[in-house]
């Protein structure tokens, strides 16, 4: 028997015997407070030695990071993070077309940095906050 969560709102989630799906658990935890603050700390290293045009370090610090923030997140229970607005808006960033515009503009950042085109950095920054407008309504109806 399934049920959607979110009944008033149209975030296609949905709960079964066997809960959510890996992918939603993993963007939960990884969209917790928490997890958030650690990402941030080493994506901002790593854009420093992306820009020394160090990729080892750039690649480490995110891999790192990434660790260290399952490891203070698991204990989180996804299924109660979803309930809340701040888990509601981490399912909204699995939206296909958000996701997918967050991700080419993520690439072009990432390539941005490494050349040091300013130009193209903030273009792909700006993409990637375009790539959080759709779906705002299935968060809360009063958006």
């Amino acid at each position: 028997m399934e049920k959607n969560l979110f009944h008033q709102n149209k975030i296609a989630v949905h709960f079964s015997k066997t809960g959510l799906s890996k992918f939603e658990s993993y963007s939960l935890k990884h969209f917790h407070p928490r997890s958030l603050f650690i990402d941030t700390a080493s994506m901002i290293w790593s854009v420093y030695y992306l820009w020394e045009n160090n990729w080892t370090l750039a690649l480490g610090f995110p891999v790192l990071g990434r660790i260290i923030a399952y490891l203070a997140t698991y204990e989180v229970d996804p299924e109660k993070m979803a309930q809340t607005t701040w888990g509601k808006i981490a399912l909204l960033h699995l939206n296909p077309v958000n996701l997918v515009i967050q991700s080419i503009g993520l690439i072009l950042f990432i390539y941005s940095v490494w050349e040091h085109s300013v130009v193209l950095i903030l273009a792909s920054i700006s993409m990637i906050l375009i790539g959080h407008l759709k779906g705002w309504r299935e968060v809360d109806k009063n958006f």
